[in-house]
């Protein structure tokens, strides 16, 4: 990046950098042979020459001034593209962070119905199981009763036993099909 001095101290003729600064120098000393009573050692055609040379030279400044500004409108207009861009860009991230916020609350709403839903099955099959263990409890109970009288018939107490082992089957399969 170049880098243009604002406070450029006087040119000293003696210390000259370019071309143009030193036709400036010259033009800054013919000036004051004019001014002062040295007129006499002026020579017009040099002086008619100078004056050309800084015309020419401030045309052409004029034309790499023209050319800068040329570019810099065009960066400028480069620069105004990129921000346009830059703003539909932003917006169109921001349009897509609302959608994909809208549908990890919908994912969310949905995950917490199945979960209400599992949690009502859970609690039906809980109730259930609960059922089934106070059935065979039952069936136990009157197996017991059945043991302790002596005059059970057998073929009512080997009905109540299979019963039970029927009602411990069945218990067993739900409560190892239920399990996850």
């Amino acid at each position: 990046m170049q880098t243009v001095p604002i406070f450029r101290d006087f040119i000293n003729p003696n210390q000259v950098g370019g071309t143009r600064e030193a036709r400036l120098a010259r033009g800054v000393q013919r000036l004051g042979l004019l001014v002062t009573k040295n007129a006499g050692k002026l020579n017009p055609a040099a002086a008619m020459i100078d004056a050309g040379l800084s015309l020419l030279d401030a045309g052409l400044a004029y034309l790499r001034y023209s050319t800068e500004k040329r570019v810099t409108r065009a960066l400028q207009d480069q620069l105004d593209a990129l921000s346009h861009q830059l703003d539909n860009d932003l917006i169109i991230l921001q349009i897509d962070r609302k959608a994909r916020e809208q549908n990890y609350q919908t994912f969310i709403q949905a995950i917490d119905h199945r979960l209400q839903e599992n949690r009502s099955i859970a609690q039906q099959v809980h109730k259930t199981m609960r059922h089934y263990r106070d059935l065979v409890d039952g069936i136990l109970q009157q197996l017991e009763e059945a043991r302790c009288q002596q005059q059970t018939n057998l073929q009512e107490f080997v009905r109540l036993e299979a019963a039970s082992h029927r009602a411990m089957r069945v218990y067993l399969s739900f409560f190892v099909n239920s399990q996850p």
